[in-house]
């Protein structure tokens, strides 16, 4: 199998290539001309997308996804599943904070399938795992998609409290596109301070990679480093910092073969726990813009990756892909 990191700037774009299957994990970057040239220089030599896993239904990590799914065959689409006040509160952060509109983005939260046309669309709820029937590689049949949708049930809690506190319940998908300035400004106000800042309610975590084997027969990155163990971790915008709890629970079976995690946020230290470092015999893999290399990652998040010996990629766009080599030495 070929694993590759995009250099896209702030979003994020990996693919992961199998002899007969072929899955991507989000789709979106710096800009849009940023992420189709990735798409296209990338995707061209592939016939067909398998599975396209999105962590977090916000611009960065969606605005290459209408491009890719109008050129390219995608059979599986699979995000994470919110409800009404998940959706409406995930609206308002691309609309109000957005520096670009998504408009593909907003039909996806307003739950309008139709800009969707054939494409298969799975929603995951809680945890679950996938096993495509296509899906026969050399791996002993052991190679495995396992996802959990993380809700914060308390973000939404607080946010419906500061919409009643401020009379501003009968919010809903209808009227957001019209709100008053004076509305607009209070909602910040309740995002800013009920809820906490602008924080994803929902984010889908992703482990790829086996489940009984701590091994390959052959496996490297670029950099002609060996890796040990096959399986990544892709965390998308998902809070350690706060839920690490869940997250271990939800993921220690797998801990034992992951040999790469992704720096959750582009490496906000709000989003990372030294944990990761202690409960993964891995890397990391950071994708961040050279145009916020002062903030992203995050100083602090380097030196303690650094502290416990751990090796960190950064992929910025004027960065070649990095890129590993799992299991057979051909490809």
């Amino acid at each position: 199998m070929l694993r590759s990191f995009l250099p896209i700037g702030q979003g994020f774009f990996a693919i992961e290539h199998f002899k007969n299957f072929t899955a991507i994990f989000n789709c979106g970057g710096s800009s849009i001309k940023i992420i189709n040239n990735q798409i296209n220089n990338i995707l061209s030599k592939y016939s067909e997308i398998d599975a396209l896993f999105i962590t977090d239904l916000q611009n960065n990590y969606t605005n290459g996804l209408e491009y890719l799914l109008n050129n390219y065959k995608v059979n599986n689409l699979i995000i994470p599943y919110l409800n009404k006040d998940e959706r409406l509160l995930t609206l308002l952060n691309h609309l109000l904070y957005g520096k670009a509109k998504n408009d593909f983005l907003v039909n996806l939260l307003l739950n309008n399938r139709k800009f969707l046309k054939n494409n298969k669309v799975i929603e995951v709820v809680g945890k679950h795992e996938f096993i495509f029937k296509d899906f026969k590689e050399c791996f002993n049949d052991s190679w495995i998609f396992s996802t959990h949708n993380f809700r914060k049930d308390k973000i939404i809690e607080k946010f419906k409290e500061g919409l009643k506190k401020y009379n501003l319940e009968n919010l809903s998908f209808e009227n957001i596109f019209h709100l008053s300035t004076k509305d607009a400004t209070t909602i910040k106000k309740i995002i800013r301070e009920e809820v906490g800042g602008q924080i994803n309610p929902n984010s889908l975590v992703v482990y790829s990679g086996p489940v009984n084997m701590k091994m390959q027969d052959y496996s490297i990155d670029s950099f002609e480093k060996p890796l040990l163990k096959g399986g990544c971790l892709y965390l998308g915008d998902f809070d350690t910092n706060k839920y690490y709890k869940e997250f271990y629970e939800s993921f220690c079976n797998f801990h034992e073969f992951v040999g790469t995690v992704t720096l959750p946020q582009h490496g906000n230290r709000n989003y990372y726990n030294k944990r990761l470092c202690l409960d993964c015999d891995s890397r990391f893999v950071v994708t961040s813009s050279n145009k916020y290399i002062d903030r992203f990652p995050n100083k602090e998040v380097l030196r303690s990756i650094m502290h416990y010996d751990k090796i960190i990629y950064i992929i910025d766009e004027l960065n070649h892909p990095y890129e590993q080599i799992i299991g057979d030495k051909s490809l």
